[in-house]
């Protein structure tokens, strides 16, 4: 069985698409150095602890976009980093559900149902 076969889809509903995915990862190349840093949590996989921050290839080349559960996009601690209200913003601009936290900004890729 591979890898992307070992979770039960149907416990999960879907809230993004490549599109979505693409468009966020296009925004935050736009922003440069003031860009968040990501973490990503797949379906199949344990989180992802480690934070990265080269939107241009890693967001793309290392993580399926239809099995992202959700993506942590982190603030950077630095004056000139765009901040948790603009980050959000270009989240919802996008089209994808959110959740604010106090230092980052959680897009939801798949909601697992039961979830609380």
């Amino acid at each position: 069985m591979s890898k992307s076969c070992m979770f039960d889809r149907s416990r999960y509903t879907s809230y993004a698409n490549d599109t979505k995915w693409s468009e966020l990862q296009q925004a935050m190349v736009s922003l440069g150095a003031r860009a968040p840093r990501f973490r990503v949590k797949t379906l199949n996989l344990p989180e992802d602890s480690n934070s990265d921050s080269e939107w241009y290839y890693h967001f793309r080349s290392d993580y399926v976009w239809k099995e992202m559960e959700w993506v942590d996009l982190v603030l950077r601690q630095s004056p000139d980093a765009a901040s948790l209200d603009e980050v959000a913003s270009i989240c919802r601009r996008v089209g994808f559900e959110i959740e604010s936290h106090h230092d980052f900004v959680r897009v939801v890729g798949h909601y697992k149902h039961g979830r609380t």
